[in-house]
């Protein structure tokens, strides 16, 4: 079972597929949890998937008013080293 810590090494560690089928994974099972489609979005984003990532992004502003102020942002998501 997919845990958001393993999401997060995924992420850390810039593995992208393995990331986005965690994310998936998560959104399925935890499906009103805005901070796992907003990493999802972002997986998405980093690999390219602009559709998928507005997607994602959308889903988690409507879940969460805190994750509307991320709605704005218009460049993919970087990590940071």
């Amino acid at each position: 079972m997919a845990s958001k810590q393993q999401l997060m090494a995924f992420i850390r560690d810039a593995r992208w597929t393995e990331a986005r089928e965690t994310g998936r994974e998560l959104c399925r099972r935890l499906g009103n949890d805005a901070e796992a489609w907003f990493l999802l979005g972002a997986i998405h984003g980093q690999m390219g998937d602009w559709v998928e990532a507005e997607a994602c992004s959308e889903k988690a502003a409507a879940l969460s008013p805190a994750a509307r102020s991320l709605e704005s942002i218009d460049r993919p998501f970087v990590a940071v080293q």
